[in-house]
């Protein structure tokens, strides 16, 4: 019986430690790189709803895409992470049915309203929505918080202006690249908490 319960005792104590090597791994990926995929249904725990709600209307469905339809410009997006990171890429699928093209920027350090806004590259069609990216250095951008704010901009868009249109953000994919974790970051985050 008793050897029983040493047993038990050493696998609760290996399986904490994978549970904290997990949640760390979550939050400081040991690979350096952490990818998060968004599909603008709402929180995911790393990125935030899109906001303001008033510029964007509720989840839809059409060509076997789940979307939200941004209806005026511009539109915001919180990536919250635990320590900052050194580069960012976004992948997004959208369809966009204005004459102008749809941008995306990152808060930048200097400014309440300043963005590094960069348009699309690398877009390909399938039908009627594309496929774009587009890369940040995040050692300009404003961390605040534990947060990175980004924008999506369609400059004219309104919602009460019948032929500006709409643009429908399906699905994102947004990776993050940081240097190695250092001793002196894991102790400013032991601090922290």
């Amino acid at each position: 019986m008793k050897s029983v319960i040493i047993l038990w005792r050493w696998i609760l104590v290996i399986a904490a430690a994978f549970m904290i090597v997990g949640v760390m791994n979550y939050h400081v990926p040991f690979s350096r790189v952490k990818t998060i995929e968004y599909s603008f249904r709402g929180p995911d725990g790393t990125i935030s709803h899109v906001y303001p709600v008033a510029r964007v209307r509720d989840v839809a469905r059409a060509d076997g895409r789940t979307y939200r339809s941004m209806i005026e410009d511009p539109l915001y997006f919180d990536v919250r992470t635990l320590l900052p990171y050194g580069k960012a890429r976004i992948e997004l699928v959208y369809r966009n049915k204005t004459a102008v093209p749809l941008k995306i920027g990152v808060k930048l350090k200097n400014g309440e309203t300043a963005f590094d806004i960069k348009p699309f590259a690398n877009i390909t069609k399938d039908g009627e929505w594309s496929r774009g990216e587009v890369a940040f250095d995040l050692s300009p951008a404003s961390y605040y918080n534990s947060k990175y704010t980004f924008a999506f901009s369609v400059p004219g868009l309104r919602a009460e202006s019948a032929a500006a249109g709409e643009v429908r953000l399906s699905q994102m994919t947004l990776t993050l690249e940081r240097d190695p974790i250092s001793w002196k970051e894991i102790m400013k985050l032991w601090k922290k908490r």
